[in-house]
């Protein structure tokens, strides 16, 4: 048997397997660089593992490929030794900038001065090409003791074909383990990969995420170290298959990273990456520039300000974006990314020659940056009209073995494409148009082109795209276009049925453009494709809670938890659910689990710190246990809150949040003062004015909470909740027909809401048209028939309209959708008194009492009840209790004289008679009290003298 014959498997030292391969297999990896002498070898089945460089077979190539450019390959490396020696100091080899002057960048300068189209110094192919072979040479070898040794770079081009072939990448997690490295270990692999994530190419960031995952597999707790990874997550996310396991990865990693950092600036990091990721824009600003305000490692003060420049170009905030890519250029000097993206940015100002400088100084620090190349391509094309020198360059870049991002990789084909017509070459052309198209197919300007050009009879949409329609949809989605965001989704759907990521972002769009039936649809769909997904679970939970469909929340979050025991999305999604169900215990003991998995959620401490405010609103402390119960419950709102300010002082509901306790605690105008420096901040956000409004509203200041919503609705017409306060304020100030309008504005926004119609129902109710009411309390059930009260309002309208049994069949329905609901009880008693069922009212009563504490009208009207229904002493405790609540509530002393008349204590029942005229002279039952008092032998004018 040959040699030929023999098979071989290859280890790395990572303990990745290849092979079996047979030995001019071998042979040829080695001259191509596909394998390094750090591999160990075995002959296949069975053999012992050796290192490949003591396997006399390959010896000889090994050495005869290294002693070909060791001469040039030792010079390069120590260049390259050099550089990270001067770029990265050894007592913060982590860092990507040194030290920090300010962290606002000085946007004074003038970026519209124009410019001279002088021919710009460029460099040449040809010395790029040198350049990148010295670079490869650079990258394959690195230095051993002794002769050295071949680094890995044929497999990394194995893993990364054309980028034709559209493969995508899977994020790696790292594994749970233990600290194992020394300082000195986890601060050459830090070096290492921050090495690589300088080159800013999809395969550097890739290489450095193993590298990083291999760090924090061994010093689990390094924060710069998962910082770094954060960054790398976001940079390979556009490549990744974005489905359910990726968006874990992300978000798990991103979690245990805040865990271990809850307000510092490398969880930060992490949680800003994740929510940029998941279309969180809003509360990723807030994350950032919670950072840029209080910076506790100035090390990462160049990503920061990507991120931020980042958020800026998703608003074309042009000029600012590029203020802060200039900042992260002197705080990271040697990292090409803030660089490579002011360059792009400099195209679309026309400052080219500015652009051109920075595109030479990426491509002599790496000559394979295939962004940059393009850059070269579009400025010469753009702003010199080089159009052989734009040709090369673009035709160079896209025919590299590389990635770039895929709307500079559409624009690039797209001017190839122009430019190869121009050459009479159309079978040029037509490819590139189908490749730019394949890229950007939402792109009209591309679509126009490709159809002059024959190519779209043949062209069809391939799975390999909906990669592409999710990155243009999450553009759309940051940039607040959800209309053409959610077409692209649905798009990317359709072509991958079982990507149910696309489909959850599809319907979280749908939902912000009020297609709510729709978007909980969409949601279903993403459960049944992906059922491991478990965000899609909780946030189809929360739409069906906030539409008050509890009974199918639950079953949803019930599935979910069985899947995902310990998840805190879950437990969060359950507390929503119990809180929107006005079963605030329940609330704080699901959003307490929630915050044992996961205490940097703000989510959940907002939540947890409104469900303890809105207990403490609803405890009446009458006695010492209940003063003390509401005190604690105050505490451990502003606890909760205070934490979510701490970890994010930019966060809006947070911010909200502590305003409203504030003026439960302090007093309104104290919550006042705040909301309005928050406005004064922020004066570009409406909702610190809603949420003023609202405050103003509930303290009844109507006139001051009008001027607000108005305000809000003339600058935001598409403001739904501007328009439901509005409303309100309106009917308060008896200005019916304003009224009516606002709503039906609001109900125009959002035909699937049952609120704006239910409001007009309440709107007639007020003005005693109870026919009318009743008609719009239907009306909002066929659109929600699961809104709370309306068969409470329905019931009461009835009821006030002598209707009782119509009215006792409405509120059986209200009490068996919401039976934490006390005000149907209420009303039932109400009912049953009419009907003079008094044990069935003092039932009523007694349940409203046990959901939530009454005020003393409640009381007496209970103590009624058990009076005619012959329990004397727990009317006289309902009496007791009531006196408690309201000392000088007249009623109380009406239902007194009655239960002493009842127990023949003639001086009391005249007493308590008397004492009721006296508080109430124009009661409407005065002559009724009037007879009984003369019944007892007693004059009412004699009360005063008694």
């Amino acid at each position: 048997m040959t040699n030929t014959q023999v098979l071989w498997v290859l280890r790395s030292d990572q303990g990745k397997l290849r092979g079996p391969f047979n030995t001019q297999v071998v042979l040829k990896m080695i001259r191509e660089g596909q394998v390094s002498g750090e591999e160990k070898i075995a002959r296949y089945p069975g053999g012992k593992w050796i290192p490949i460089s003591k396997e006399p077979e390959f010896y000889d190539s090994l050495l005869g490929v290294l002693e070909n450019d060791v001469d040039e390959a030792k010079k390069e490396n120590t260049f390259r030794q050099q550089k990270e020696e001067d770029t990265i100091p050894p007592e913060s080899v982590n860092n990507f900038s040194l030290k920090i002057e300010s962290t606002i960048p000085n946007s004074s300068f003038n970026e519209s001065v124009p410019e001279k189209k002088s021919s710009p110094p460029i460099i040449e192919l040809s010395n790029l090409r040198q350049l990148e072979k010295k670079t490869q040479l650079r990258l394959m070898w690195k230095p051993l003791a002794g002769l050295g040794a071949v680094v890995l770079l044929g497999l990394i081009l194995l893993i990364w074909p054309s980028s034709n072939a559209k493969v995508k990448l899977r994020l790696m997690a790292p594994k749970s383990g233990e600290d194992t490295f020394t300082a000195e270990e986890i601060k050459a692999r830090t070096k290492l990969a921050l090495g690589d994530i300088q080159e800013d190419t999809v395969e550097s960031y890739f290489q450095a995420q193993n590298k990083l995952v291999s760090l924090i597999e061994g010093a689990p707790r390094n924060l710069p170290g998962r910082a770094l990874l954060c960054l790398v997550y976001k940079e390979l996310w556009p490549y990744s298959y974005q489905d359910a396991a990726d968006q874990k990865v992300l978000t798990e990693f991103s979690q245990a990273t805040k865990n271990l950092n809850l307000i510092g600036i490398h969880g930060n990091i992490c949680e800003a990456i994740k929510l940029m990721t998941l279309g969180k824009v809003k509360e990723a600003r807030g994350v950032v520039d919670n950072m840029m305000d209080n910076p506790d490692d100035i090390s990462f003060l160049s990503l920061i300000y990507v991120i931020k420049a980042e958020l800026l170009n998703y608003d074309h905030d042009l000029i600012n974006a590029m203020a802060f890519y200039r900042q992260a250029m002197e705080k990271g000097k040697e990292w090409l990314k803030p660089r490579i993206a002011l360059a792009f940015l400099q195209i679309k100002n026309k400052q080219f020659a500015e652009a051109i400088e920075n595109f030479q100084w990426v491509l002599k620090a790496n000559p394979n940056h295939k962004s940059a190349k393009l850059g070269m391509g579009f400025v010469l094309y753009k702003g010199y009209n080089k159009i052989d020198e734009a040709f090369e360059w673009l035709k160079t870049a896209l025919d590299a073995r590389a990635r770039a991002p895929r709307e500079i990789e559409a624009e690039g084909y797209f001017i190839l494409a122009t430019l190869a017509l121009q050459r009479d070459d159309k079978e040029l052309a037509k490819d590139a148009a189908a490749k730019a198209y394949e890229r950007d197919p939402q792109n009209p300007e591309i679509k126009d082109f490709l159809i002059r050009l024959g190519g779209m009879d043949n062209l069809k949409m391939a799975g390999s795209q909906k990669n592409e329609l999710i990155f243009l949809g999450d553009q759309y989605a940051r940039q607040g276009d959800c209309f053409s965001a959610q077409a692209q989704f649905k798009t990317a759907f359709e072509l991958d049925p079982q990507n149910g990521v696309a489909a959850m972002k599809a319907a979280k769009c749908l939902w912000q453009l009020h297609q709510s039936i729709e978007a909980i649809e969409w949601l279903r769909k993403a459960t049944i494709a992906d059922p491991t997904l478990t965000s899609a679970f909780v946030l189809q939970a929360d739409y069906l809670s906030s539409r008050f469909d509890f009974a199918s929340a639950s079953q949803i979050l019930a599935q979910a938890k069985r899947d995902s025991p310990e998840s805190y999305e879950v437990y969060r999604g359950l507390a929503q659910m119990e809180f929107r169900k006005n079963n605030l215990e329940g609330a704080i003991v699901y959003g307490q689990k929630a915050l044992s998995f996961f205490q940097g959620d703000i989510d959940t401490l907002i939540l947890l710190s409104e469900a303890n405010v809105f207990l403490a609103k609803k405890i009446l402390p009458g006695t010492l246990p209940e003063v003390k119960k509401r005190d604690e419950a105050l505490k451990d709102a502003m606890r909760f809150a205070l934490k979510a300010l701490e970890i994010d002082g930019s966060n809006l509901d947070a911010n909200k949040n502590y305003a409203l306790i504030m003026s439960v605690t302090t007093g309104v105008d104290a919550g006042a003062r705040i909301l309005k420096e928050l406005i004064r901040k922020y004066s570009f956000n409406y909702e610190y004015r809603v949420a003023l409004a609202d405050l103003f509203r509930s303290e009844q200041r109507y006139p001051q909470a009008q001027a607000l919503y108005e305000q809000v609705t003339d600058a935001d017409p598409k403001n739904k909740e501007a328009f439901l306060g509005l409303g309100e304020c309106y009917k308060e100030q008896k200005e019916f027909t304003k009224s009516l309008k606002a709503y039906l504005s609001a109900s125009a926004l959002d035909p699937a809401d049952a609120r704006p119609i239910f409001e007009i129902g309440r709107l007639y109710f007020d003005s005693q048209r109870y026919d009318d009411a009743i008609k719009y309390f239907e009306r909002s059930n066929k659109i929600n028939p699961n809104y709370p009260k309306i068969f409470y309002y329905k019931g009461k309208a009835a009821f006030s309209a002598g209707a009782l049994d119509v009215a006792m069949e409405a509120i059986k329905i209200e009490k068996k959708n919401n039976p934490y609901l006390s005000d149907s009880y209420v009303l039932a008693g109400q009912i049953h008194y009419a009907q003079k069922q008094y044990a069935e009212c003092a039932s009523e009563y007694a349940q409203a009492l046990k959901l939530r504490a009454q005020g003393a009208e409640v009381y007496v009207r209970a103590a009624q009840c058990y009076r005619l229904n012959g329990s004397i002493e727990v009317a006289e405790d309902m009496l007791a209790i009531a006196a408690t609540r309201e000392s000088g509530f007249a009623e109380i002393y009406r239902e007194q004289g009655a239960i002493f008349d009842t127990k023949g204590d003639r001086k009391a029942s005249i007493k308590g008679y008397c004492l009721y005229l006296e508080l109430s002279p124009s009661a409407p039952d005065k002559k009724d009290i009037e007879g009984r008092l003369n019944q007892l032998g007693f004059r009412s004018e004699d009360c005063n003298n008694k």
